[in-house]
């Protein structure tokens, strides 16, 4: 009983100190992050840290205050919505109109910049493109 008794102890000390230092091995560290905007006619590139549950939003604001980007989100958090980035407005909707849209990885992203969460390592381009010419957003040959 006694010997059982101090397995029992052993056992749960252990189990203690494993999940103890698990939850301290993934503390959160800042991970570096590129941006890529593709404007018309030139190609402006950032890189920036990032801190673990960062959203794109965060990102872009900070780039804003910090590195003076000229870029116009309207709405907060969730409907966060970027319009206009180095004086290149949102043309709205039609088959030529070019309007802002964003890859992270190489993939567009189906998400707002509110949502858009980043980690480090992460690759974002954004592109002043029509609605035909999303898909080459992030790809190499964009321009």
């Amino acid at each position: 009983m006694h010997r059982s008794l101090i397995l029992l102890s052993a056992a749960v000390l252990i189990l203690t100190a494993l999940f103890a230092c698990d939850r301290g091995s993934s503390s959160a560290v800042p991970g570096e992050v590129s941006l890529v905007f593709d404007v018309p006619g030139n190609q402006i590139e950032y890189s920036t840290s990032v801190q673990p549950g960062a959203t794109l939003l965060d990102v872009l604001l900070a780039l804003r205050s910090d590195e003076g980007l000229a870029i116009s989100v309207e709405g907060e958090g969730r409907e966060a919505f970027v319009s206009a980035i180095q004086g290149y407005v949102n043309q709205g909707a039609g088959d030529e109109a070019r309007n802002w849209m964003y890859a992270v990885n190489g993939q567009l992203s189906p998400v707002g910049v509110g949502v858009s969460q980043l980690s480090g390592g992460d690759r974002v381009a954004w592109c002043f493109v029509s609605w035909e010419e999303r898909e080459s957003c992030g790809q190499p040959h964009a321009n």
